[in-house]
């Protein structure tokens, strides 16, 4: 999945405001021109495999559905991206609500983008501080200790591990933006911690 389809997925309304997820669209400005053109091929990861449904379903305490994956594969920016979502198993499965995400129903999605080049994947967590400044994202992003770099932008967590970087979001309509984040971090370790040995620092 593209970073502007994955924006599209995660958009959604809290507290009666549109709550988009813009940082990704600077990845195309913050990639150096090398990192485009690396002859170096990224690794395929598929972001499934990173969570298994009984762990989202435990830390949600929600029964969820299998996970749905969908890749757009190699990306014009050089990497290779995967996506997962996992959808929780309650009422709001049944709204089909044309205009909302995902039919108003409640998820977890997990973005992995495998890069040539630790500096590529970089630009990712860049990309949130850089959308920060401008105010194009309501709030600063906090800086987290998972992974070689990573932060919360107030509807999800970012991680870079090595070359290969990730955003995770938790959309539970019943649930506040501290309780998300909670959930967020957790998945976020646990991503983490199978991408590589060092995915969690101390």
């Amino acid at each position: 999945m593209s970073s502007s389809r994955y924006l599209v997925r995660v958009t959604h309304r809290r507290n009666g405001r549109a709550c988009v997820l813009i940082g990704l669209l600077l990845l195309a400005l913050s990639i150096p021109v090398q990192s485009r053109s690396a002859s170096a091929h990224p690794r395929p990861l598929d972001a499934c495999a990173m969570l298994r449904a009984s762990e989202v379903a435990t830390l949600l305490g929600m029964p969820v559905a299998a996970g749905e994956r969908h890749d757009d594969g190699l990306t014009s920016l050089g990497a290779y991206s995967s996506t997962c979502i996992w959808k929780v198993r309650n009422a709001r499965l049944l709204l089909h609500d044309p205009h909302a995400s995902l039919g108003g129903a409640d998820f977890a999605i997990l973005d992995v983008f495998s890069w040539p080049s630790g500096d590529a994947a970089e630009s990712f967590l860049q990309s949130f501080w850089s959308a920060a400044k401008s105010n194009l994202i309501p709030m600063r992003p906090v800086a987290l200790h998972i992974g070689d770099d990573s932060l919360w932008w107030g509807d999800g967590v970012a991680v870079r591990c090595g070359a290969v970087s990730f955003g995770v979001s938790v959309v539970v309509n019943a649930a506040d933006r501290d309780k998300r984040r909670l959930w967020e971090e957790s998945l976020a370790r646990v991503i983490a911690a199978r991408i590589h040995p060092r995915g969690i620092r101390s």
